[in-house]
């Protein structure tokens, strides 16, 4: 868990309450929140998207897994390019779009390279080729519910930070060493001596 918060109990306070403060502002009071969820949809989708390609065609040896791989990058790269001018039912179509192809290219390589597939992995891959087939073809806006979904994560994140800095700042509280006061000496014994 450290290593999603700063070392600084202080910093980790601040910016839980800044994170907080912008979500509740962004989502509420302006428009930014639906400008940002097109960004982080296509920073997601690209991120991902190369991540994955990376690591699966290090792991496939065969031409035909390899090239459907090659396919599927660039079909998420061009979903990713789509959504950086649109607005609202594009953001759905792309996600639903790369859900698809990525559930699709993992059935075709499993098939093509006759490789057996653990039943975890099949079933997470037809949920995912599932999911990718309702968003896509649905008709539905998934805008607004991926914009509460990203503010949720926000202001979750930001309640983390908060809650980390304010234990971190309680306990170097506790760990200071108190300055001991002497005690004042009493006038009567001042003057008795």
């Amino acid at each position: 868990m450290k290593r999603f918060a700063t070392k600084w109990g202080i910093v980790n306070i601040v910016l839980g309450v800044a994170l907080i403060a912008l979500a509740v502002v962004a989502q509420l009071a302006t428009d930014w929140m639906e400008e940002g969820v097109r960004w982080v949809v296509v920073a997601v989708i690209v991120v991902f998207s190369l991540l994955r390609f990376n690591r699966d065609f290090k792991h496939y040896k065969d031409k035909n897994a390899q090239l459907i791989l090659v396919c599927e990058l660039v079909l998420a790269l061009a979903a990713a390019l789509v959504v950086i001018p649109a607005i609202g039912w594009q953001t759905s179509l792309a996600i639903g779009f790369v859900l698809y192809i990525r559930g699709f290219a993992y059935f075709l390589i499993m098939q093509l390279t006759g490789r057996k597939s653990i039943f975890r992995n099949f079933i997470i891959y037809m949920v995912v080729l599932t999911l990718g087939a309702y968003v896509l073809f649905s008709g539905e806006d998934f805008a607004d519910i991926i914009q509460w979904i990203i503010f949720a994560l926000i202001v979750v994140y930001g309640a983390f930070l908060l809650g980390y800095g304010i234990r971190d700042v309680m306990e170097k509280q506790k760990q200071k060493p108190k300055k001991e006061k002497k005690p004042k000496e009493k006038k009567e014994e001042k003057e008795s001596k």
